[in-house]
């Protein structure tokens, strides 16, 4: 009926060996009747297992067109004991920067640091996401013809931000401007890009301007009779429709100041501008017509001409020796005939 209750055991090991074996010794028997023996002890192992320790590969982001960057550093970790660390993590994605818009997983592995031989280290993967890259599209600036319905296409645009040979193939061009919208500058928006792989950029569009301009004219004129010795001085003009024409004296001694309306709206031949006396500069007039001819009364019937208004077709010019159709800032010089000095 003897027995043992109890034994001291011990082992060098503590809580900070590192993961082994350890020998435990036994002595110090106690129970009842152990004084009628010769006690012996022998001794047991004690085996130190590793810790669980898990690391988690952090979540990140990268750009479209740029290859993702990693590092070794973006991870976190649970179970790490007495003082010891991880400083780095082996962290990859099958995404490149060639990859499109989206969710790839990140996957962690090889941690580095100390005392990680005493850990039976799990791996948590994280995700990367792929955001859209920067794309600007910009409208270039454009011109137009005044009278025409501006033609803006879908190629007059410029990009920055493509990347990995993508392209924009056709941008959509929009502008409130019309044929009959008058000289003058005006937007032109730019939306709705197609192309390749345009579904991995952000897009911002930016507008361009649109000039309406006057068309470049040919024109030719010239005094056709002395005045002394006809009744009526003409000048022939010959222009483009639509366009804002002035006829401005070559002499600033021609203090004859004339003034007329157009009075005809043809597409062909010719029209007549009657030019009763009237102290006016020069102005502009909006000729519809593809010919004018403009005709003044006699220097005896100057005089009594009638004082008139001048609606917004009206022009007006110093008549001098010789005449000059301006448009659009071209001075086209017509020619003049031998017999045009105007007598005053």
């Amino acid at each position: 009926g003897d027995s043992v209750s109890a034994v001291t055991l011990a082992t060098p090991a503590t809580g900070a060996s590192n993961v082994g074996h350890y020998g435990i010794t036994a002595a110090g028997a106690t129970g009842t009747g152990l004084s009628n023996y010769a006690v012996t002890y022998r001794g047991g192992t004690l085996t130190i297992d590793p810790a669980a320790l898990t690391v988690t590969a952090l979540d990140q982001t990268s750009t479209y067109g740029n290859n993702p960057a990693l590092g070794s550093s973006a991870f976190s970790t649970t179970g790490l004991v007495n003082g010891d660390s991880v400083s780095g993590v082996t962290l990859a994605t099958a995404a490149t920067g060639a990859s499109n818009v989206g969710a790839y997983g990140i996957t962690a592995a090889g941690a580095t640091g100390t005392g990680l031989s005493n850990y039976a280290v799990t791996y948590r993967g994280g995700t990367l996401t792929i955001d859209p890259a920067a794309l600007t599209v910009t409208a270039l600036d454009q011109s137009s013809t005044y009278g025409n319905s501006p033609a803006l296409g879908s190629s007059a645009f410029s990009t920055s931000g493509l990347v990995n040979g993508d392209t924009v193939s056709a941008v959509r061009l929009t502008t409130n401007a019309t044929a009959a919208s008058t000289v003058g500058t005006y937007t032109i928006a730019a939306s709705t890009a197609t192309g390749d792989r345009l579904g991995n950029y952000h897009v911002n569009y930016r507008p361009g301007a649109l000039s309406v301009v006057m068309a470049p004219s040919s024109a030719t004129a010239g005094l056709s009779a002395d005045l002394r010795s006809q009744g009526v001085d003409s000048l022939t003009g010959i222009v483009s429709q639509g366009l804002n024409t002035a006829f401005v004296a070559d002499h600033v001694s021609a203090i004859a100041t004339l003034s007329g309306i157009s009075s005809a709206h043809e597409t062909s031949g010719s029209s007549t501008v009657v030019w009763p006396h009237e102290s006016a500069g020069p102005d502009e007039v909006q000729t519809p017509e593809a010919r004018s001819t403009v005709s003044r009364p006699a220097e005896e019937a100057r005089s009594a001409a009638p004082a008139r208004a001048l609606p917004r077709t009206a022009l007006r010019a110093h008549l001098p020796a010789r005449l000059t159709s301006r448009n659009d800032g071209n001075i086209l010089t017509p020619p003049v005939s031998a017999r045009n000095q105007i007598a005053r």
